[in-house]
């Protein structure tokens, strides 16, 4: 039994003032009143929350999953966000060869049959995707999404969580149905669909979600409102958000705040190889990338996903984009859990809950980081305290 004296401690949904939380068996037995039993008192000032859910991650720790799709690769990405205080994420794949897709797939359902910690399910962005609204994926590796193709993107089943990001004018309806009714979560991503497109793919289809919004997407105009417009104006629709002070300036992020606040927004990483890592270049897919200032750009200045962590883009909200603590920790806690269908275990703090949590400092830094129950990591102001307390 773990007892931890908290200061501040957001559950889910709201902040806490002095509470007390018991672990036990991986698992969170108990949340209340602030109590006098013995236990680890965190200073002044940090706050204790679920572990993130991360929905986006190409990479970490100085890999990508493109690079080597197999299941030590899942595990060294997902060991590089959780020390970082990402307790949980789908490894994402990017439009690549066919090969590369099945070993994606095969990677993830390994990771997930050996229980590997943190592991949710894949995140297959692409390949079925718009060429002129491709960003940084290959254009060569582009493809239509066909019977067969349905089949392979929907094979880890019950396994686990298979989100896909494809772009609704590229692929028959009656596919993207299929991978719906097969039990994949569809975002529609790297897209020029209209507005009227936007819509039958939403309530004919079963497209409920954007990726990285604003980003890669047919945008807002005179007179036609895209895909960016659709998901301002239909907040019910999943959105996830890329908050590292590049890909969404705070002119930007205020105006889709206003409109869809915090209840289906989703802050994402989309972390590349150097997350994690002291990594500052890398080679994707043949193409030079480097780290500039937080930012993955190739030689031609276009973005290539970002080097920051998921608690990364809970600071930068906070402190750039002037979100409320609350609802940035919730857009990268709450609301990935409810995408995902996890939110009883995961993404909040209550009894029954896996025991995944990050403390954050008053500057909000990564100072502690609990998963499945056992210290993963701890800043210098956390350390002493574990290593006080006989139950860590």
């Amino acid at each position: 039994m773990v007892r931890l004296h908290c200061p501040l401690l957001f559950d889910g949904e709201c902040i806490i003032a002095n509470a007390t939380m018991q672990t036990a068996a991986g698992r969170i037995a108990r949340i209340g009143a602030r109590d006098d039993g013995v236990g680890i008192a965190f200073p002044a000032g940090h706050i204790v929350a679920p572990g993130l859910i991360d929905i986006q991650v190409n990479g970490g720790g100085g890999v990508l999953f493109n690079d080597t799709p197999d299941r030590a690769t899942v595990r060294r990405i997902a060991a590089a966000h959780a020390r970082a205080g990402t307790t949980a994420l789908l490894p994402t794949f990017i439009t690549d060869a066919p090969h590369g897709l099945d070993a994606a797939i095969d990677a993830v359902r390994a990771s997930l049959a050996a229980g590997d910690p943190g592991i949710l399910g894949i995140h297959l962005e692409g390949p079925f995707l718009q060429a002129r609204r491709r960003g940084i994926h290959r254009e060569d590796f582009i493809a239509h999404l066909a019977e067969d193709d349905v089949r392979r993107v929907i094979a880890l089943r019950d396994a686990g969580r298979t989100l896909v990001t494809l772009a609704p004018e590229c692929v028959a309806p009656q596919h993207i149905r299929a991978l719906v009714a097969g039990g994949a979560i569809v975002f529609a991503g790297h897209t020029e669909a209209p507005y009227a497109g936007m819509l039958d793919a939403v309530a004919r289809d079963g497209v409920s979600g954007v990726t990285h919004l604003f980003n890669a997407m047919s945008q807002l105009g005179p007179r036609e409102a895209g895909v960016l417009g659709y998901a301002l104006l239909h907040a019910d629709l999943w959105a996830g958000l890329i908050l590292d002070g590049h890909h969404v300036k705070r002119e930007s992020f205020e105006i889709a705040w206003r409109l869809r606040g915090r209840n289906r927004t989703i802050l994402v990483s989309d972390a590349m190889s150097p997350a994690g890592s002291t990594q500052t270049h890398f080679v994707l897919q043949g193409r030079e990338i480097s780290v500039q200032g937080g930012r993955c750009v190739a030689e031609d200045g276009t973005l290539a996903g970002a080097a920051i962590t998921l608690s990364d883009a809970v600071r930068i909200g906070i402190r750039e984009y002037g979100m409320q603590a609350s609802d940035a920790l919730y857009c990268a806690t709450r609301a990935p859990a409810r995408l995902l269908g996890v939110q009883a275990e995961r993404g909040c703090l209550q009894a029954g809950a896996h025991a995944d949590l990050i403390v954050f400092d008053a500057d909000f830094q990564v100072a502690a980081v609990m998963q499945s129950g056992r210290w993963i990591n701890a800043g210098p102001a956390i350390a002493p305290l574990l290593e006080l307390d006989d139950a860590v």
